[in-house]
């Protein structure tokens, strides 16, 4: 009788662990956004946006304008809400990828923005706001493997 009361007091230990494990994974997963949603929060109270200032993020949406700025960096906007600076070490990505306007892209990077971003989204048809020094880390959906995705 003793050895199956200690048999049920290490599952129950184990699944309490199980638990916690799964709650503090919940805590530091980056957050994920729809750019469509977001912009509509923003809109209704600006605060959310505000709370999220700084924070590494990722975004999806679809790709309503691709701009390649002087300084060979890439500037996606999604849902003519968000616009995405792609950093300058992941722009060959864009390229192996085939990403181009009406694509749908999940991106990670810092939202706000650097003064030149922020100039930016006020040519940028309506999109207020930035995810900045980011990388295409999903196309239509799905997440990339290693190798480039050749469409």
């Amino acid at each position: 009788m003793p050895d199956i009361a200690l048999r049920i007091a290490a599952v129950l230990f184990l699944a309490v662990l199980f638990v916690s494990g799964g709650c503090l994974h919940k805590k530091t997963a980056i957050p994920r956004y729809d750019a469509h949603s977001l912009h509509e929060d923003y809109l209704a109270h600006r605060q959310h946006a505000a709370d999220l200032e700084g924070r590494v993020v990722n975004i999806s949406g679809t790709v309503t304008r691709l701009d390649q700025s002087f300084m060979r960096s890439v500037y996606l906007v999604l849902d003519d809400r968000v616009v995405v600076y792609i950093r300058q070490d992941q722009v060959h990505r864009l390229g192996e990828l085939k990403v181009g306007v009406g694509d749908h892209v999940t991106c990670a990077g810092i939202f706000g923005g650097s003064s030149l971003v922020a100039q930016y989204t006020t040519a940028a048809g309506g999109a207020v706001l930035v995810l900045d020094n980011a990388e295409v880390t999903g196309v239509s959906g799905s997440w990339l493997p290693q190798l480039p995705l050749w469409r």
